[in-house]
């Protein structure tokens, strides 16, 4: 019996075959990576087109006559000195539109002492818009020898002059030997009394001449027909105003000179006569 050869393809026709399909699998490699650096041709190329295009664009609006500030239109400013405002404005006249700095611009106004806030805004191609918030004076504040306007914050506005003519506010005193915080504090306690006489009694306010804050248990108020001070409580500022506007021709009539009028006491008011015999007047 004799043995049969196994049926198949020689080792040499399966070798070959081996060989073709390995090219076969080299030419696709080839293929895929050609597309593949290709398309990351096309990619750069994109990006170099791309990348030129933003850096041209950059140097038109950074360098370009066309983006220079020319104007600069500044709105809600009356009372601040145009000098000031100028001195801060003239900083970015002539500067490339895109390259100005606003933050700057900006910061500096508010550090000026009229200026509350300050917003600035471009208009292209040549105009940046300042929008800005003055500070109200509100009272006269007398430092030394020195009167200047004041907010009330408490900011010290300007000296004041005959510019300020207008201005006719009661002064605030005795100041001259506070540090600054406690001269801002002060400040703010003295127009807040101002101001709630000028809404609530404005016959009174216009009366006002002084306040002075030298003691800090007592506003010291005197009014323009130079009598006794009123002693006004600083945690309770209306109290017994309308009970001494009530009895103040009273007061006059009978009790004559009169060192001050005392209304920091709940339901009565304390005067001491010149003659300094102390006398009360329940307020019920």
């Amino acid at each position: 019996m004799g043995l049969s050869r196994p049926v198949g393809p020689p080792s040499d026709e399966r070798f070959l075959r081996l060989t073709r399909n390995e090219q076969v699998r080299k030419r696709r490699r080839n293929q895929t990576l050609l597309k593949g650096a290709t398309w990351a041709g096309l990619h750069l190329g994109v990006v170099g087109v791309v990348a030129l295009a933003a850096w041209g664009g950059h140097r038109y609006l950074t360098h370009s006559e066309r983006f220079t500030v020319r104007q600069v239109l500044v709105s809600g400013g009356t009372a601040a000195p145009a000098n000031q405002l100028k001195t801060v404005t003239d900083t970015v006249l002539g500067r490339n539109i895109f390259t100005a700095d606003l933050e700057a611009v900006q910061s500096k106004l508010q550090s000026l002492p009229w200026i509350k806030s300050a917003s600035v805004k471009r208009r292209i191609p040549d105009a940046l818009l300042i929008q800005i918030e003055e500070r109200a004076p509100e009272v006269l504040v007398k430092i030394g020898s020195t009167v200047y306007l004041a907010d009330g914050e408490g900011t010290l506005l300007d000296r004041f002059g005959p510019q300020y003519a207008d201005y006719d506010f009661p002064i605030l005193t005795g100041l001259d030997r506070v540090g600054r915080e406690t001269l801002k504090r002060k400040i703010q306690l003295g127009a807040a009394f101002v101001n709630l006489l000028y809404r609530t009694r404005p016959v009174l306010a216009d009366q006002v001449s002084e306040v002075d804050l030298s003691r800090d248990d007592a506003l010291a108020v005197r009014l323009n027909d130079g009598g006794a001070p009123l002693r006004v409580s600083p945690d309770a500022l209306e109290l017994n105003l309308d009970n001494y506007l009530a009895m103040r021709n009273y007061i006059a009539a009978n009790y004559g000179p009169v060192t001050y009028v005392d209304l920091r006491w709940k339901d009565r008011i304390t005067i001491l006569p010149a003659a300094k015999r102390s006398t009360e007047h329940g307020a019920k």
